[in-house]
């Protein structure tokens, strides 16, 4: 039981509120055996289904929510994994992302793909690294705002957003 409770008290802050080393490390588990992120987690997840055959789990945690889905050639892979808050200020999610931002840009391992913004007025998902900064720095950026990065490393892309006032981030093999 002491163990349950210590695994949920490292990964309820794990994921926002660490370090990019440490959710860079959580993303490790993308394309591995499901079964041994199942093993990492040392909880069963709030909710399993099946969508077309494809396994699909999310752990609801404290201050955030993990997913992960199976990859579709059905392997038992992970194919997509993605963590997003569910009890944060736009303005926490906001500082959140600027701070994983600035550690996925310096990470030589990762190289920019695109930015992404909309704001209601302004709606551009293939933006080039400065294009993304100049809105950033000219745009009221509240929860009606959505913006975020897609970065590669070995054909997984890692993405990181605001959506809504939200943090999120996704490991996948999609450029969308």
């Amino acid at each position: 039981m002491f163990k349950a409770i210590l695994s949920f008290s490292i990964l309820s802050s794990f994921c926002f509120g660490q370090s990019h080393e440490q959710l860079m490390h959580y993303s490790r588990y993308y394309n591995q055996d499901i079964d041994s992120f199942k093993d990492f987690m040392k909880v069963e997840p709030s909710v399993v289904q099946t969508n077309s055959g494809i396994q699909q789990m999310v752990y609801e945690l404290n201050n955030h929510n993990i997913g992960i889905e199976e990859h579709p050639s059905n392997n038992n892979r992970i194919g997509e994994l993605y963590v997003f808050q569910t009890n944060d200020s736009h303005s926490h999610a906001q500082s959140e992302w600027n701070k994983y931002f600035s550690a996925m840009n310096n990470d030589q391992s990762l190289t920019f793909v695109k930015g992404i913004f909309d704001d209601g007025i302004v709606k551009e998902n293939n933006l080039s690294f400065d294009e993304l900064i100049t809105l950033l720095n000219s745009r009221n950026l509240n929860t009606n705002r959505s913006y975020g990065v897609r970065y590669t490393k070995n054909n997984t892309y890692f993405s990181l957003f605001v959506i809504k006032g939200k943090l999120v981030f996704t490991v996948d093999d999609k450029n969308f």
